[in-house]
């Protein structure tokens, strides 16, 4: 069956990496103005990846590595 899609439905944009290179955009990437511009007209519409975010990020992976070497 063939499904039909209306301007009016919002696009879904999947990334699929060998690694998670993607999960931590780089302030050097060439078309960051790009994915912003698009990201913008989504429901994450000013969203930013701050340093604090960063960090609660990276505090975060780092605790689900301690919590699971400890329970295994």
């Amino acid at each position: 069956m063939l499904s039909t899609f209306s301007i009016d439905d919002e696009p879904i944009i999947v990334v699929c990496a060998a690694d998670d290179n993607y999960a931590m955009p780089s302030r050097h990437t060439p078309l960051k103005d790009y994915f912003f511009y698009y990201l913008d007209m989504t429901a994450w519409s000013g969203w930013r990846l701050t340093i604090w975010r960063r960090l609660k990020l990276k505090l975060i992976n780092k605790f689900e590595n301690l919590i699971s070497k400890i329970t295994n």
